[in-house]
């Protein structure tokens, strides 16, 4: 049976936000560093790595946040549809009209069926 741990979904996507966040920083910083490279002479090939880098870096940073997005909207839309299976099965209460019954006699049939 399909079954889905959605407190541990929930945690790795505040997980991802904060690494995430954390790399924004790490940018930030790398960024602080390149710009402080450029103002020194013979730096030019230490800030090309430092550039390819930060651009990595920005790669990782956006797969990452696409990552946790896709994570929290299915868990959205999972818990959005558990919910709604939740409510249509108690809501699905069946009730039946009542039907009169009433006496065969099989015997009169034989009768009829030993005619033919």
């Amino acid at each position: 049976m399909f079954n889905v741990m959605a407190e541990q979904m929930v945690q790795e996507c505040n997980r991802m936000e904060r690494e995430t966040s954390e790399l924004s920083a790490q940018g930030m910083e790398l960024d602080g560093a390149i710009s402080e490279l450029k103002s020194l002479s013979a730096m030019g090939e230490a800030v090309t790595k430092l550039e390819h880098l930060r651009v990595q870096l920005d790669t990782e940073d956006m797969i990452l946040r696409q990552m946790a997005q896709a994570l929290n909207k299915a868990l959205l839309y999972y818990m959005s549809c558990e919910n709604r299976v939740c409510g249509n099965a108690e809501q699905s209460v069946v009730t039946y009209a009542q039907r009169e019954t009433g006496m065969n006699r099989f015997s009169a049939i034989a009768d009829i069926l030993d005619g033919i």
